[in-house]
């Protein structure tokens, strides 16, 4: 195992934000709101990796000598070389791979609106982002768990793509338009066109703040509503 595979994958977690609710199931414990500790012996050695997760969510790792208590760092050494080390370097390098797709998404969506939608939906029905183009990493869909249909796309483009005289970049959700309140909905000014999909039966908002959180939780719940089968 490369010290590049083990430090790109370290590194990684600065782009992603951790989902507090899948930590117990892998294997972490509370820090007493100090953050959460996990602790894995590695196979073929007397070590340890301990893993933390900060308050915050930052992750930090340490290997450590289960009797002695002692430090191992030269894994974090960039041109050490050997069987052992490698078999460290892999064990840490997998571990923090198989925690990143376990607990971990991708931190796209960084707007107070954004983030207090998507918890929202996290809590009541238990939908997380899709993140399906990788030509289009900004962008990701909610879809209902029970009929698999969209509900929801949120998308980090320049706001020009949606209309506004602006190069800028924001984030926007794009929903269903509720079928008794089409031609009052592409008539409101608060609602954008909706970019890449049927402008007839989608609609979308900027997640700026001009709208009440309430509100938006409102029409996404009824985009919910229409994400049935037929």
């Amino acid at each position: 195992m490369s010290y590049t595979e083990y430090h790109d994958t370290l590194s990684k977690f600065v782009r992603l934000r951790v989902r507090p609710s899948t930590l117990p199931a892998f294997g972490f414990h509370s820090e007493d709101g100090f953050g959460w500790l996990y602790t894995v012996p590695i196979d073929g050695t007397p070590l340890e990796c301990h893993v933390s997760i900060s308050a915050k969510g930052v992750v930090s790792e340490r290997v450590l000598d289960s009797e002695s208590g002692d430090e191992y760092t030269l894994y974090r050494v960039a041109n050490a070389n050997g069987r052992f080390v490698g078999l460290v370097r892999k064990a840490v390098t997998s571990l923090l791979k198989r925690l990143a797709a376990s607990c971990f998404e991708r931190n796209v969506f960084i707007q107070n609106q954004s983030r207090e939608l998507l918890e929202t939906v996290r809590s009541q029905w238990g939908e997380e982002l899709e993140f399906l183009w990788e030509d289009s990493p900004e962008s990701a869909v909610l879809r209902r768990a029970d009929t698999g249909k969209w509900y929801a796309v949120m998308m980090r483009l320049p706001k020009r793509k949606f209309g506004l005289a602006d190069d800028s970049i924001s984030e926007f959700i794009l929903l269903r338009i509720p079928n008794e309140k089409r031609d009052t909905t592409l008539a409101d000014r608060r609602f954008l066109s909706a970019f890449h999909m049927n402008k007839r039966t989608w609609f979308a908002i900027q997640l700026d703040g001009h709208m009440k959180i309430t509100e938006i939780l409102h029409l996404v719940e009824c985009s919910r509503d229409q994400a049935v089968k037929k």
